[in-house]
């Protein structure tokens, strides 16, 4: 919102109803990705939409800049489907990744770690926005840089599509049951 209306000039009204474009379409996108992703893998889905923020990351914010008012709603539906192709897949990866018994705390104190960090990330945007005014390469670089560094990371997640972390909880559940 703040850099829409305060470095771009967009009006409250536009940012406000492209944010809320971008919004739907991750309404209805995000169930669909969600849906293949139990066909396709949820790792490849993942870092498909990584390589698509990664390769539009530039692009976007040199057209948000000079745009239309009805090419920032595209852009905002455009963006609205790439994070759900990330977000759709997101959860249930990074669940997939621990057993079942330690699953919660496992990615609970990941999540915390990572919000802690980026955290800073409304900070920093604010002191390059007025350092650099509203610069595509400052801020799709800015973008690169930590989309890139999820690709290679994500390059390594294990492909759990097929795989069940239940199995250790029901051959505990089989050898309590026998015991007694």
């Amino acid at each position: 919102m703040t850099f829409a209306t305060v470095y771009l000039g967009y009006s409250k009204e536009t940012a406000l109803t492209a944010l809320t474009v971008g919004c739907a379409t991750m309404i209805i996108t995000i169930p669909i990705v969600g849906y293949l992703s139990d066909f396709i893998g949820r790792k490849s889905i993942y870092i498909f939409g990584l390589v698509l923020m990664f390769l539009l990351s530039v692009p976007y914010f040199m057209l948000i800049d000079n745009s239309a008012t009805w090419l920032y709603l595209m852009q905002a539906v455009m963006l609205g489907i790439i994070w759900a192709i990330i977000f759709a897949t997101q959860g249930t990866l990074f669940s997939e990744l621990f057993p079942a018994k330690v699953r919660y705390t496992g990615l609970s104190f990941s999540y915390q770690i990572a919000a802690a960090i980026v955290g800073f990330g409304p900070m920093a945007w604010t002191a390059m926005a007025k350092s650099y005014g509203p610069s595509p390469w400052v801020f799709g670089g800015f973008m690169i840089a930590f989309v890139f560094l999820s690709l290679v990371l994500s390059i390594f997640v294990p492909d759990t599509r097929k795989v069940t972390q239940y199995n250790d909880i029901a051959d505990t559940i089989d050898q309590s049951a026998r015991a007694e």
